[in-house]
């Protein structure tokens, strides 16, 4: 693997939250046009009854809910894989860096800073991590 690949694999996990917050997004937006408040009548008479939207809007929900199951899963796929993987790694600091960056989605500032390193060590310790990471999943297959 290379490095390029190593960061796109550890992007996955970032990939997978950012799409199921946007799934739990749209379902809430979706739910809530539900709600008796988003109802509106018409004031004038027509003789048509209204369209009822409803049964579609279910069935868009229950689609997002399937997706956001899948994408669920697929993030605690990612997760149990790197997590592996850095297990294997030597170095704790580098694998503490790789570790709250990538899945616990903290800021390479912060974790500098909750280390008492300077941010460009921190870039530096990712840098190297994912080298080393490249490496591992390399030999592991």
């Amino acid at each position: 693997m290379t490095k390029t690949e190593a960061y796109v694999f550890l992007g996955q996990v970032r990939g997978c939250d950012n799409k199921i917050r946007r799934l739990e997004r749209t379902i809430e937006s979706l739910r809530s046009t539900l709600l008796p408040g988003a109802i509106r009548y018409d004031k004038d008479r027509v003789d048509t009854s209204p369209q009822d939207n409803m049964t579609e809007i279910y069935a868009k929900i229950d689609e997002y809910e399937r997706q956001l199951a899948e994408e669920t899963q697929k993030r605690t796929n990612a997760i149990l894989k790197v997590d592996d993987a850095l297990s294997k790694m030597k170095d704790c600091k580098e694998q503490r860096v790789l570790q709250e960056h990538y899945i616990g989605k903290i800021s390479l500032m912060d974790i500098a800073s909750g280390m008492g390193i300077t941010y460009r060590h921190c870039v530096r310790l990712r840098d190297n991590g994912v080298s080393m990471f490249a490496e591992v999943m390399t030999h592991d297959g």
